[in-house]
C-alpha cells in the first residue's frame, strides 16, 4: 500500500508541474500559512501557561498548607499513608484495637484510658497512641491538636515524627498481636522487688461488692482499687453479671497488707485467657506504669455523702473532689449524664486528679442502675441550687448548736449544725461541735432557711483560732468572699 501511495503522488506531481499558479492562490496559501502560524503561537502559549501553573502549584503545596488544616501537599499524602496503615491494624487486631495497640506499645493504663474516653474513631485512635508513643508527647496534647481540626500529616509535622516511625510503630503492634498467647508461661504470681507487690492472671471463680477471686488467690477490692474492662472502668456488679453468662479472666495487681491479705490495686478484666496473660507480662515488664497512675491519678470508690456543684464527698476517701464542667458522669443503665445525677447514697467509682493538693473528678461512674423518676418531690437537698457556699470567721458560737459567722460580704449570718451536718478539720478529719471556736476561719456550703438562716451542709476549719481576733473578728476576716 506504501508503494501505491508513492507512485499516485509522483503521477499527480508530474501533471502539475507544467501549471503556472494564479494571484489568487499564491495570496490564500500565505493568508492560510499566517492563520496556522498564529494559531499554533496561541496553543503553545495556552499549554505553556498550563504547564508553568501546574509547576507552581506542584511547588507551592510542598511548602505552603494550601489544603487548610490538613497542611502542605506532602503532609496530607503522609497522613493519608498512616491512616491506612492504622486502618489495617485496626482491622488485624479486631476487638478493642486501641487498648491492644497501648499494650503493645507498652503503653500506661491511663494513657490507654484517655485515649478510649476521647471522641475518636478507633482508628484514629491508634493513630493519636503511636504519634504519642514516637514522638514522646503526652498523649493529651496530641487530642488537644486533633481536637482543633489538624490533619494528621500535619499533626506528624508539627511532632517531627515520620511516615518511616508510623510503620515501625505498626509492625511493632502487629509482632505482638500475632505472638499473643505464644510462648508465654503462665505463673500464678509474681512478687515486685519489694516483695509485698503481686500480679496474678487467671479465671476469675468468684466476686462480690469487697472480694475478686482470681486463679485461687482473693483480693479485697478497696475505695482505690481500679477496675477496668477495655479500658473503660466497671463496677463487681457488672463483672458478676458478665461471669454468670460465661467464663470471665482477668490480670490482677495487688499489694499485701499487714493482716495478710492482699489489697487489689487495679483489675482488668479480659475475655480470654490470653489477654489476661499479656496484661501480666505488661505488669512485669513496666510495673511503674500503673504504680504512676495510682499515685497520680488515683480512683475513689464508695457511697457519697456529700454532693454539690462543686464538690463530691465519697466514703473512705479522705479529700474533698473538687467537680467542675470537665468532669463526665455516667451511670449504669443510663450512659452519659450531668453532674446533677451524683446523689448522696449512690455508689460511686471516681477517676481523680491530683494536682498539688487539689483533688479534681476527672469522671464519675454512678454504679447505682439508673431508674427514671416520676417525680423530683424525693430529690436530696445536697443537689438542690439553693446550696451555696461561704468562707469567713466565726464571731460566736451557740449552746442550740449554731454558730455566726462574718464574712467581707455579709453582715453576721447564722448556721445551724444538724445532725447529718459534716464537720472536718483543714485535713478532713471530722470533729465534734464542742471543739469549735471563736475566731476559727471556716469554709460552709449549706441551704438558706425561711428564716434566713443557713443549714449547714458541712463546715471544714481551714485554719486555727485567730490569736489577734477581736471576737473571731479579725482584719483580714478570714478573706471570706460570701460565695453565692
Amino acid at each position: 500500500m506504501e508503494h501505491d501511495d508513492r507512485e499516485y503522488t509522483d503521477m499527480l506531481n508530474n501533471e502539475l508541474k507544467d501549471i503556472e499558479p494564479g494571484t489568487g492562490l499564491h495570496s490564500k496559501v500565505r493568508d492560510g500559512i499566517a492563520r496556522n502560524v498564529v494559531h499554533m503561537r496561541h496553543r503553545n502559549t495556552a499549554l505553556g501557561a498550563v504547564v508553568i501553573a501546574v509547576v507552581l502549584t506542584m511547588g507551592l503545596s510542598a511548602v505552603t498548607p494550601v489544603f487548610g488544616r490538613n497542611g502542605t501537599l506532602p503532609q496530607v499524602i503522609t497522613a493519608m499513608a498512616a491512616e491506612q496503615q492504622a486502618k489495617k491494624i485496626s482491622k488485624t487486631l479486631g476487638t478493642a484495637p486501641v487498648e491492644q495497640t497501648g499494650t503493645a506499645l507498652q503503653t500506661s493504663v491511663t494513657t490507654v484510658q484517655t485515649v478510649s474516653d476521647s471522641a475518636l474513631s478507633e482508628t484514629d485512635g491508634v493513630l493519636a497512641l503511636v504519634i504519642a508513643n514516637k514522638s514522646g508527647t503526652p498523649v493529651a496534647d496530641v487530642l488537644k491538636l486533633r481536637a482543633t481540626g489538624l490533619g494528621w500529616g500535619r499533626i506528624m509535622a508539627q511532632l517531627n515524627v515520620s511516615g518511616r516511625d508510623i510503620g515501625k510503630a505498626m509492625s511493632q503492634v502487629k509482632a505482638a498481636a500475632a505472638t499473643k498467647g505464644k510462648g508465654e508461661n503462665s505463673k500464678p504470681a509474681v512478687d515486685n522487688t519489694d516483695g509485698s507487690k503481686i500480679v496474678v492472671n487467671g479465671e476469675i471463680t468468684g466476686v462480690s461488692t469487697s472480694l475478686i477471686t482470681v486463679a485461687a488467690k482473693t483480693f479485697v477490692i478497696g475505695s482505690t482499687t481500679q477496675l477496668k474492662y477495655q479500658g473503660k472502668a466497671i463496677t463487681p456488679a457488672d463483672i458478676a453479671t458478665k461471669l454468670a453468662a460465661g467464663k470471665l479472666y482477668a490480670t490482677v495487681q495487688g499489694t499485701k497488707q499487714v493482716d495478710t491479705s492482699i489489697l487489689a490495686n487495679v483489675i482488668i478484666v479480659q475475655d480470654t485467657a490470653e489477654q489476661a496473660k499479656q496484661e501480666q507480662v505488661n505488669e512485669q515488664t513496666n510495673p511503674s506504669n500503673e504504680q504512676a497512675a495510682v499515685s497520680n491519678d488515683q480512683q475513689a470508690r464508695g457511697k457519697v455523702t456529700v454532693v454539690t456543684a462543686t464538690v463530691l464527698h465519697v466514703d473512705g476517701f479522705a479529700n474533698d473532689i473538687i467537680l467542675n464542667a470537665d468532669t463526665k458522669v455516667e451511670q449504669v443503665g443510663a450512659g452519659k449524664l450531668d453532674i446533677t445525677a451524683i446523689k448522696v447514697g449512690q455508689t460511686v467509682q471516681v477517676h481523680v486528679a491530683l494536682s498539688a493538693t487539689t483533688y479534681t473528678a476527672q469522671q464519675v461512674h454512678i454504679e447505682d442502675k439508673y431508674v427514671k423518676a416520676d417525680t423530683t418531690a424525693n430529690e436530696d437537698q445536697t443537689t438542690d441550687p439553693s446550696v451555696k457556699t461561704w468562707q469567713g470567721t466565726i464571731a460566736a458560737i451557740f449552746p442550740d448548736k449554731s454558730i455566726t459567722v462574718t464574712t467581707e460580704v455579709n453582715s453576721p449570718l447564722v448556721f445551724r449544725i444538724v445532725a447529718t451536718s459534716v464537720l472536718q478539720n483543714a485535713s478532713h478529719k471530722s470533729f465534734l461541735f464542742a471543739t469549735l471556736t471563736v475566731g476559727q476561719k471556716v469554709t460552709i456550703m449549706g441551704k438558706t432557711l425561711a428564716d434566713h438562716s443557713v443549714e449547714v451542709v458541712k463546715l471544714i476549719v481551714t485554719t486555727g483560732t485567730s490569736a489577734n481576733s477581736d471576737n473571731g473578728n479579725s482584719n483580714d476576716n478570714g478573706k471570706g468572699n460570701g460565695k453565692h
